[in-house]
């Protein structure tokens, strides 16, 4: 639906939620920070008692917060 509402010749940057229905929507997404962040913190609580998982998110965030110093 969101491919037939933006046109096949759309050439901007998809910005959106983790909703599965913009994933095979062409060209550039940008997915938002907070949810990614929220998923995070989420996946930790639930698979608390399971450390690989929880060292998964933690990387995952460090990354992000990594990227977003040097995009400035």
């Amino acid at each position: 639906m969101a491919q037939d509402l933006l046109g096949e010749d759309f050439q901007g940057v998809l910005i959106s939620d983790f909703y599965g229905g913009y994933h095979d929507t062409p060209g550039r997404h940008q997915r938002w920070r907070v949810h990614l962040l929220r998923d995070l913190h989420t996946l930790k609580a639930d698979f608390a008692n399971q450390l690989e998982v929880r060292l998964w998110a933690e990387a995952v965030k460090e990354l992000y917060l990594r990227a977003c110093m040097v995009q400035g």
